[in-house]
């Protein structure tokens, strides 16, 4: 497949100093978007989240990626480039810190690397259901950086390994204090009498964009929207739930051995939600 590495053109391969930062450390962040219907959806607010997790790491985001108009002309070139404009895609932006500046983990480079590519991606099927545990490996808690993709995702590497070995679909991520943050992939939405909850950004979840989408939409629709820092028991009194990322929404069949009952407010909710 061709790609985008620092703006310029690259069949398959990139080259990479023994020392990069990306390598070395995970000292960057990236953007996972959906393609489809030819249609980069969402961009405006994946780049926004990237410009402000670059921000936070002191990362010159390059006008190539954050101009919104540039970029996604760039993306429409490399689809194209690589004749896939009538698939589904997996559009991928990852930018790290240059090696340049460097003594161990600090560095006072700003200047990044750049990489944009896509993959075929098979989209769910929204009327499927899954199975989710509770995670007991991984904890999140709340820092400057939790928000945002960072490369490092160790505690999703991990939780997904205990998902595996359990042979369920997702895992629940609870914080330090107990309270319910994300899965390992999504975000975590519930609704309970008229109203919709979510965790709140302190739990240390991830500002997903499709969540921040959904919470727009959900007001829009004068539907009552919660953020909230509760346990695990607020999701078993729930009438149904689901999870949310930039690829997909899936509802959640059970958590652990609580299954949730067939819900027609769901698939009603559902339906105004995507139009």
């Amino acid at each position: 497949m061709i790609a985008l590495f620092n703006n310029k053109w690259v069949d398959n391969k990139i080259s990479l100093n023994m020392s990069d930062r990306a390598i070395q450390f995970g000292d960057g962040l990236f953007e996972t978007i959906l393609y489809s219907n030819n249609t980069i959806h969402r961009i405006a607010m994946h780049l926004e989240r990237l410009k402000q997790g670059c921000d936070a790491m002191r990362i010159k985001l390059p006008d190539f990626i954050s101009n919104i108009i540039v970029c996604k002309s760039a993306i429409e070139k490399l689809i194209h480039r690589n004749q896939v404009q009538h698939q589904d895609l997996r559009i991928k932006i990852m930018v790290w810190r240059q090696e340049a500046n460097q003594a161990g983990y600090s560095s006072d480079n700003t200047s990044a690397h750049t990489l944009i590519f896509v993959k075929p991606y098979s989209i769910h099927n929204i009327k499927e259901e899954i199975s989710v545990g509770l995670s007991s490996e991984v904890k999140n808690h709340f820092w400057k950086m939790a928000p945002f993709k960072k490369l490092n995702s160790l505690p999703y590497i991990i939780a997904s390994q205990e998902k595996d070995e359990r042979q369920l679909d997702e895992l629940i991520i609870t914080n330090v204090n107990g309270n319910i943050s994300e899965c390992i992939t999504s975000n975590i939405f519930w609704y309970q009498s008229g109203s919709f909850y979510t965790p709140s950004l302190n739990t240390g979840c991830v500002a997903g964009v499709r969540r921040k989408e959904f919470i727009i939409k959900l007001k829009a629709l004068n539907y009552p929207i919660l953020e909230v820092e509760e346990g695990i028991e607020s999701l078993y009194n729930a009438e149904f739930a689901f999870i949310t990322n930039s690829l997909s929404v899936k509802k959640i069949a059970k958590v652990e051995n609580f299954k949730f009952p067939h819900s027609a407010i769901y698939e009603s909710f559902i339906r105004k939600i995507e139009e």
